[in-house]
């Protein structure tokens, strides 16, 4: 359920995950937690290549941003985390499938204590387009 708070929109995890998956401030910023290659029924990806990974997190980025109105084409940051540096051309070979230009600010992070079997976690700011 869809929670009101100071103004906010506070959207539940779908699978009943302790936190939201994005809220909507007043303004119109979509904020989301951070996204991994998780399916609609709680597993993994458990692929080898890391592009399948991406492009399950990309979708999921892709169906909470939907849940609040807004598209990958109303993201203006993304931060990238890897467990592996490695990893860092493929994400930007995979963002061209779902982001085109003007492309939003983005920062990637090598983040060590990232389970290594995610390899890759996505959170996004958007900006809800003006009624």
């Amino acid at each position: 359920m869809d929670k009101p708070r100071n103004g906010a929109v506070y959207h539940d995890h779908p699978l009943g995950h302790d936190f939201s998956r994005a809220v909507v401030t007043p303004s119109g910023l979509v904020i989301t937690a951070g996204h991994v290659a998780e399916r609609d029924d709680g597993t993994m990806v458990d692929s080898p290549d890391v592009r399948d990974h991406m492009r399950q997190t990309l979708e999921n980025l892709r169906a909470t941003l939907a849940v609040c109105g807004a598209t990958l084409d109303d993201v203006i940051k993304l931060t990238v985390y890897f467990a592996d540096a490695e990893d860092w051309a493929a994400f930007k070979e995979v963002r061209r499938e779902y982001v085109q230009p003007p492309f939003p600010a983005s920062t990637g992070v090598l983040a060590a204590a990232l389970d290594p079997s995610m390899r890759f976690e996505l959170e996004a700011v958007a900006q809800l387009p003006a009624a």
